[in-house]
């Protein structure tokens, strides 16, 4: 199975709500970007700034859990439910780093609902930890 098959079969047994025929409601909090054999990795705070436009992520890597590495690169998603925008991320930022801004093009206001998923994936590219999500308010 490719992995964009593997993605499509586990979003639609995962992230969607079946229990109201016809219609199904897609469940963010079951949703994933990545998933895979690196540990997740917990994060330690989501904020979103208006005046800077930027999401900035921080994580503790001072102790690595089985499949981490210092080198593993962070990748997110940035959905402003509020704007109806959504933003893709694959960084250069290394688990090392313990912190990513993720500057969000469309820009942020105050109060924006946003989901922020993220995970990490190996320096080769070739591993993935399942990712994790949040939802935060923007602040000022």
């Amino acid at each position: 199975i490719s992995a964009y098959n593997a993605f499509c079969s586990y979003t639609l047994k995962n992230a969607f709500d079946y229990s109201a025929p016809p219609v199904a409601s897609f469940v963010i909090d079951d949703a994933l970007i990545s998933k895979g054999s690196i540990a997740q990795q917990l994060l330690d705070s989501v904020a979103g700034s208006a005046a800077s436009n930027d999401i900035v992520v921080t994580w503790d890597a001072s102790t690595l859990q089985p499949g981490q590495s210092v080198n593993d690169k962070l990748i997110a998603i940035v959905i402003n439910n509020t704007s109806d925008v959504t933003q893709g991320y694959v960084t250069s930022v290394s688990r090392s780093a313990e912190t990513a801004t993720l500057s969000f093009a469309d820009g942020l206001t105050l109060a924006d609902d946003c989901d922020v998923l993220v995970g990490f994936i190996s320096s080769d590219g070739n591993k993935a930890s399942d990712s994790v999500y949040t939802n935060i308010a923007v602040g000022a």
